[in-house]
């Protein structure tokens, strides 16, 4: 598994952040293989030394919306298919 980053990112020292590519397997639960989608999602993340539990995602909807975000939308839509946001950007104001 292979961490991919943006180096324009690399200036906020506090900011985690890695991408996946299909090289990293299947990680949609859009497929038919929910349960192989989970294992990659775990893997990746373990990988760049995340806690699930600390993931915020959304459903991706194209536009403009963006929602904001707190601890309390974390692990949702992480390691199983029950997402709470549907977004374009997600933003945080948490240090």
């Amino acid at each position: 598994m292979m961490s991919h980053q943006l180096p324009q990112l690399d200036k906020f020292p506090n900011l985690i952040h890695s991408f996946s590519t299909r090289e990293d397997d299947n990680m949609s639960f859009r497929c038919d293989d929910t349960l192989a989608a989970s294992r990659n999602r775990q893997r990746f993340l373990t990988s760049i030394g995340v806690k699930p539990a600390s993931v915020v995602t959304a459903t991706l909807l194209h536009g403009d919306g963006i929602a904001h975000v707190t601890r309390a939308n974390a692990n949702h839509g992480v390691l199983t298919d029950d997402y709470h946001l549907n977004a374009a950007a997600l933003i945080s104001l948490s240090a």
